[in-house]
């Protein structure tokens, strides 16, 4: 068996079957634990098996009902074009880029006549993926979706939520006094955006 710690390649030999079993990043083949990732070898006590942590992390593939973190790039009538930045809680770049869309009708439970009036440019928002394929598309209905955080029209200042008419909830600029309207996550402003 190798030493602990050492860097391995795809297809190096770490040990021999009879050693130790074979875990993440390892692969029994013709007698020998072989390496199946580049990366630093590691043994699991607990189950007595050889690892690879990897020093790349593999793209992630975006799938239905993932929790993502976006940026709102363009607002239209009845869509939001948005670049998915990350997927919640998983630190691993996006497999074709993050590019994805919001019709209307996914921004709110509530009827939303304009997108304008809820998003825009420069929202960090929490959406949930609808379709994976052929096109990224995504929801933000639901009271843990919505916008994380967003900057005031007039001065670009980050908004903070404020009492509005029959006591709704409306964004507030501490610094010009603009009231605006979002689509908010229950938890705006308080800078989880890892929360699934």
């Amino acid at each position: 068996m190798i030493k602990e710690g050492s860097l391995v390649l795809p297809g190096d030999r770490i040990a021999a079957a009879e050693e130790i079993l074979p875990g993440y990043g390892t692969a029994e083949i013709d007698g020998d634990i072989r390496s199946t990732l580049m990366g630093t070898f590691v043994v699991d006590k607990k189950t007595a098996s050889a690892g690879v942590d990897p020093l790349t992390s593999t793209p992630l593939v975006v799938k239905k009902g993932m929790t993502v973190i976006a940026e709102v790039k363009h607002v239209m009538d009845k869509m939001v074009l948005v670049d998915v930045l990350r997927v919640a809680g998983i630190d691993r770049t996006i497999v074709g880029g993050g590019n994805g869309a919001i019709h209307i009708s996914d921004i709110s439970n509530e009827y939303v006549v304009n997108a304008k009036d809820k998003y825009r440019v420069g929202d960090l928002i929490r959406a949930r993926i609808t379709e994976p394929e052929p096109s990224l598309r995504m929801t933000t209905k639901g009271k843990d979706l919505g916008s994380l955080r967003s900057y005031c029209v007039e001065c670009r200042h980050p908004l903070e939520t404020a009492k509005g008419k029959e006591d709704s909830i409306v964004l507030e600029c501490p610094r010009c006094g603009h009231v605006e309207d979002r689509k908010i996550a229950d938890d705006y402003g308080e800078g989880n955006i890892d929360r699934r």
